[in-house]
């Protein structure tokens, strides 16, 4: 799947960004990103994205067959990172988790439609059969494009997440089968889908 990158994209206002894989030489641009996201986005990530280790460790320690990570680039600065986590052990290896952000000021003009859709193409090629996604229900930006994407609920924990801040969160668990995301991934490809914001 590599070889197909770099590759570009139009957004819908015209913008023209790369997307490709992530690498080494991505850390400091990556943690610029990070750092500079909005609190409110930040308060949904598993781990301290502003903290240089997590993130160096990340671009240094790229594993492609555990973890897929694409990132959108406009001007040469990243505005967006997705990955698709796969299991490599265990009892679910046909499983796999897709987390993704961006900027704020790319929103809404298709590129997460369109980093979603490349990991999809990861996930069918590496034969995982179903697709998950975690989400805060306060995140509902991201819960309304699961939605859209046909994902459902599968379980919503209460109280599962603590923020940075010590606010307690329901967890939503939402998933659909990959072959068949796929092929709606298709049809929804030049519609403007929004953001997928915060699941990560």
């Amino acid at each position: 799947m590599i070889e197909k990158y770099p590759k570009k994209a139009i957004l819908r206002d015209k913008k023209e960004i790369i997307i490709r894989p992530l690498e080494e030489g991505d850390f400091r641009e990556l943690l610029h990103f990070f750092q500079h996201l909005p609190t409110e986005d930040r308060i949904y990530f598993h781990s301290d994205v502003t903290n240089p280790k997590i993130v160096k460790d990340w671009c240094y320690n790229i594993d492609f067959s555990e973890v897929f990570p694409l990132i959108g680039l406009y001007k040469n600065k990243i505005i967006a990172d997705f990955t698709l986590h796969k299991n490599k052990y265990g009892w679910s290896p046909h499983v796999g988790e897709i987390r993704g952000i961006v900027a704020q000021g790319f929103r809404k003009l298709g590129i997460a439609t369109i980093m979603f859709r490349d990991l999809m193409d990861v996930a069918i090629t590496d034969n995982l059969k179903k697709i998950i996604c975690y989400a805060m229900e306060s995140q509902t930006d991201a819960v309304e494009l699961l939605k859209r994407f046909h994902f459902k609920e599968e379980a919503n924990l209460k109280d599962q997440v603590v923020d940075f801040y010590g606010q307690l969160h329901n967890l939503l668990i939402m998933t659909h089968f990959a072959h068949d995301l796929w092929e709606e991934l298709h049809q929804l490809y030049d519609k403007d889908l929004g953001v997928m914001s915060g699941i990560y």
